[in-house]
């Protein structure tokens, strides 16, 4: 199974490829990661957003981390399944 501590990936480039907000939707990346033979790391992490448009608000969600070199697969296994809400960009 793909899914790996992230202690696996120490000392080695990894990229944050997407921030789930539910656990639902956590579970769709973790299912298109692995079908697309990708090791990935989960982490909860806080993010913030707004409510209503202007109330800061904070929440927790489901961080997915890869090898830098399978980044690029991972984000377009993701947008292919449809999961671009929380699909981070590569800035690179």
């Amino acid at each position: 199974m793909p899914l790996v501590d992230i202690e696996e990936f120490d000392g080695k480039e990894i990229e944050r490829v997407y921030l789930a907000a539910r656990l639902s939707e956590a579970k769709s990346v973790e299912r298109t990661l692995t079908e697309s033979n990708v090791d990935y790391a989960v982490q909860i992490e806080a993010f913030r957003t707004t409510l209503l448009g202007f109330l800061p608000r904070e929440y927790e969600g489901v961080a997915f981390y890869v090898l830098s070199h399978q980044a690029s697969l991972s984000r377009q296994s993701l947008e292919t399944a449809g999961l671009t809400v929380g699909l981070v960009e590569d800035f690179s």
